[in-house]
Order: C-alpha cells, then structure tokens, then sequence
C-alpha cells in the first residue's frame, strides 16, 4: 500500500486509469458510442442540427479521423482516437488540504495495476459532450466517476459539471436514476424495463446551462465492463 507522501512526490498532473489501444478504440466508439446514439435517436426526434446521424454514420463506416475534421469534436487525451481515461486524483497546486476521497484513492493508486470499470450510463449533450458515468473497482476523488469520450467547444472537465446538474440537483433525477439504475441492477428487474433504457431531460441552472437537452442511455448490469491499467498522466 502506497503511502500519501509517497505519491504526491511523484512528477504527474493527474493520476488514472487508462484505456488505450485500437481494442478500446473499437468498445469506446464502434460498441458504446454507436450503441448509445442509436438507441437515443430510435426514442426520440433529434433536430437535424445536432449532428447525431452524421456522428452515427462516421463511427460506423470507421471514419473515425472526420470527427473532429468534419463535426469538431475532440477526443479528451491530447486528441487521440484510442486513449481514454478514468481520473483517479487530479494534482492541483493550490490545494492544501486532501479531502476523505482523495486520500483513499491515493493510498489505492497502484502504478499499471488492472483496475475492472462497470459503464452505467452513457451521456450525450448534442454538439458538445459525450461521456460515461462509471463505477469503478478502487476509490477515486472525484464524487461521480467517468470517462469523457468526446468535447466540442467545452474541457473535458465539463463532464464533473454535467454530472453534479444531473445528480446534486433535484428538480432532474437524482432519486429516479437510482431507481433505474437498481431495476437494471435487479436479476429480477421489471419487466416494463427493456436491458437499456433511455431517459431525456433540459438543463437549466447557473453552471452554465440554458435549456440544453442531455440524453442518458442507460446500460445493463452485465452489458460491459472495461479492465484499464492505472497510471500517472501528465
């Protein structure tokens, strides 16, 4: 077990864990990504301007380079195609004093260790971002895991915003997400429930939302679970 100090003398801007390879390439977009959208786009009308087809059709015809050429999105690690990660502790200069989380998941980081990630749900805000929120198998600081999968004109650190609006504000869903998320979870789950469930709600509030539609595709229990290897990033 790693000691705190021991950790933090080390040269890194951010711990994680990481998924990279033309494999996680091929389970980020082609099965997820593509998996997720299509769902949403069967459930509701989506305005044309959203560029959800045209994201749909690139991913499927493994065109993957036209995303950001043609749609100008972004992958979150230096523009990489097939790098993503899970934040495990984010090193910044001005904090003083660790809280509870980030001490358990720096005495937890273990250097390339194999770290299992369970997706429970996939978030799209058209022509802006699309990320997942996570359970991983280690204590992590930030309160909601997640893995960022593509930004358009916002920082990956959006996702931290999108899912405080989603699950700290209860006007959405916080209870009623849970409640899906425990019949998905459920061996013996409401039938009325298919393995995934798609749920659509506005944003408004004064981190930065102004009536923007955010979709949430919901993935069963034994739908897909990701090993990454835990590293220091920089």
């Amino acid at each position: 077990m790693n000691s705190i100090n021991n950790i933090l003398g080390q040269k890194f801007n951010y711990l994680s864990i990481d998924f990279e390879g033309s494999e996680f390439q091929e389970i980020m977009l082609k099965q997820i990504t593509f998996e997720a959208l299509r769902g949403i786009s069967e459930k509701y009308n989506l305005p044309e301007d959203s560029n959800t087809k045209e994201l749909i059709d690139l991913i499927a015809n493994d065109q993957i380079n036209k995303i950001e050429q043609e749609l100008e999105f972004k992958f979150p690690h230096q523009n990489k195609s097939d790098h993503w990660h899970l934040t495990v502790f984010f090193k910044s200069k001005q904090r003083t004093e660790l809280s509870e989380e980030a001490k358990k998941a720096l005495i937890g980081f273990e250097k390339n260790k194999i770290i299992s990630v369970k997706i429970l749900t996939f978030i799209y805000i058209p022509n802006k971002i699309l990320t997942l929120f996570c359970k991983p198998d280690c204590s992590i600081q930030n309160k909601y895991a997640h893995v960022t999968l593509l930004v358009k004109n916002v920082n990956p650190y959006f996702s931290n915003v999108v899912l405080d609006t989603l699950f700290e504000n209860e006007i959405y869903y916080k209870k009623e997400y849970y409640e899906i998320i425990n019949n998905l979870n459920n061996e013996n789950k409401n039938s009325d429930l298919s393995s995934n469930y798609v749920k659509h709600c506005v944003l408004n509030n004064d981190s930065g939302f102004n009536g923007e539609d955010c979709y949430l595709y919901f993935f069963d229990k034994e739908k897909i679970t990701l090993d990454g290897k835990m590293r220091y990033n920089f």
